[in-house]
């Protein structure tokens, strides 16, 4: 579809959506200067709101403003520091938080803008409901609701489930 072969440039000029949302980092925390499992929380959650809704495509290394951060300070913070290792982190955050069988719904590429390293994390519709996993066995449901991902309640999970999956 559309988002798949979406020019990252135009995307970014196009600023944050229904289906594009920006993320300076994946999970350092530029004010405090340390890793953030919050950040990490953050992203995470974006992707379950895209694969409960109609997909999207998540852009890190670009900040609200949609201006060009890059990935160098993630990279610092990661075993390998390079995109294998970017993407690697990714892939374990989604299938920790989110589970297996979802991670063929989220592809990871990059692209260099500016000298600097983008990744585009693209993000399809999913085939049931997806619940962000916490560390204490937390189940929260979220949706992309406008240009922002939403908690739903209970039972407006439940109701937003019969008419979007249909069961």
């Amino acid at each position: 579809g559309r988002i798949l072969n979406a020019n990252p440039k135009v995307l970014i000029e196009e600023g944050e959506g229904f289906s594009t949302e920006f993320k300076e980092t994946l999970r350092y925390d530029t004010r405090k200067g340390e890793i953030s499992k919050e950040m990490e929380k953050m992203v995470v959650k974006t992707i379950v709101g895209f694969l409960n809704a109609d997909g999207g495509t998540l852009i890190i290394g670009v900040n609200d403003d949609a201006k060009i951060t890059g990935l160098d300070n993630d990279y610092k913070t990661l075993p390998k520091k390079n995109r294998d290792g970017f993407e690697n982190h990714i892939n374990m955050l989604v299938k920790t938080m989110i589970g297996l069988s979802f991670s063929k719904y989220v592809n990871v590429r990059f692209e260099r803008i500016e000298d600097k390293d983008i990744c585009l994390v693209i993000v399809r519709e999913g085939h049931k409901p997806a619940y962000l996993i916490s560390g204490d066995k937390k189940e929260d449901f979220y949706v992309r609701v406008g240009n922002s991902t939403q908690p739903y309640s209970m039972s407006e999970t439940s109701e937003y489930i019969k008419t979007h999956w249909g069961n």
